[in-house]
């Protein structure tokens, strides 16, 4: 089965702003397990990181890690 999914937050894309892809439910799956397993990590990163730009960086890496997640969940 194939997935469409649709990304447009113009704070956490890149200029053009949508991006649209295709996945395989096992490649869904796999970008599933893989970001569940970076989460933990990259919120540790967030809260030992003092410099205010990098941690703003890394709070919008969550933030979009977050979402991809639960958009994956739903479909």
């Amino acid at each position: 089965m194939l997935i469409l999914w649709h990304y447009d937050a113009p704070e956490l894309t890149s200029p053009e702003g949508t991006m649209n892809v295709q996945l395989s439910d096992e490649e869904v799956q796999t970008l599933q397990t893989m970001l569940h397993d970076y989460l933990p990590e990259l919120k540790f990163e967030v809260a030992r990181t003092d410099e205010k730009e990098i941690r703003h960086v890394l709070i919008k890496r969550q933030t979009l890690c977050e979402r991809l997640i639960e958009e994956l969940r739903t479909h």
